[in-house]
């Protein structure tokens, strides 16, 4: 599943069409700890199969709970696992086509301890509606799988390293401002002031849809400003701009200077055992 909209770490929020890179942890099952924040999750869980037909995708968590709308189950894999699509094995088919809403609640939340709550236990919360409601049972393995080496061209990187004084927003969607240090997407750019570079990488795999391992060398922030037209519009039927933007692919080598070529490598997924389509509620 494809959902692209704003991720904000402490409070998850997806809407439409910005993203922000996250940590790439390794994927494994969360392991609760005693005396943790609610280690026993969310007391009320809501769960049912979305009925209008709409192209909104609502996610988020908040310090009293967690609110989905119009999601697949995959999403809800990506945001309790940090698990992209690729990395996702065995899910069934209704799991990637049929949306859910979903809201989990604590009927009497310690406030103060909700808003000390890291995002990893955050996401073990919503692991844990997957597992009591969907019965979900999954365990993480390494497999060798296609990836993309991500170098630099024979033209030299372009990006140039940050300047504090310097700030080009002109590129940004929906007058987002963005923080220093950190990357962000749309589906069909990606911009950041001050971002590590090691970043870039990470974002990409989730856009391309495969792992994209870091070989370039290059180290230290930048202001990076890439923009490319998504492989769906360039397959659609209507008529594209000779003056639009190129696919990602020739958009990272013409903007950044840096090449994705396809290779093979261990990568880290999470294979679903079992998953059971919930009773709604």
């Amino acid at each position: 599943m494809n959902i692209v909209g704003p991720m904000l770490l402490s409070g998850v929020l997806l809407v439409t069409e910005l993203v922000c890179v996250a940590k790439t942890p390794p994927v494994e099952q969360p392991k609760q700890q005693p005396g943790t924040c609610c280690a026993q999750g969310f007391d009320v869980v809501s769960i049912k199969q979305t009925k209008e037909n709409s192209d909104n995708v609502l996610m988020f968590s908040r310090e009293d709970g967690f609110n989905a709308q119009n999601v697949h189950v995959a999403a809800l894999l990506n945001y309790a696992f940090d698990a992209h699509e690729y990395q996702i094995i065995g899910l069934p088919d209704w799991a990637r086509s049929t949306t859910f809403d979903v809201v989990g609640k604590f009927s009497d939340p310690n406030e103060v301890a909700l808003k000390k709550a890291t995002l990893e236990e955050r996401e073990e919360w919503v692991a844990k509606i997957l597992v009591e409601r969907f019965h979900l049972v999954s365990h993480k393995e390494k497999r060798v799988m296609p990836v993309y080496d991500l170098t630099v061209s024979k033209d030299g990187f372009k990006a140039k390293q940050s300047q504090p004084a310097t700030v080009d927003q002109g590129h940004l969607a929906d007058s987002v401002n963005p923080q220093q240090g950190m990357l962000y997407a749309t589906n069909r750019s990606i911009f950041g002031k001050s971002a590590p570079f090691s970043d870039l990488a990470p974002l990409l795999s989730g856009i391309v849809n495969r792992s994209v391992i870091d070989k370039t060398g290059v180290t230290g922030s930048y202001d990076i400003k890439l923009v490319w037209t998504p492989e769906q519009a360039m397959l659609s039927n209507a008529p594209q701009s000779s003056q639009g933007p190129p696919d990602i692919y020739t958009a990272l080598q013409q903007q950044l200077g840096l090449r994705l070529s396809s290779s093979k490598a261990p990568v880290d997924v999470l294979v679903i055992d079992s998953i059971s389509f919930p009773i709604a509620n």
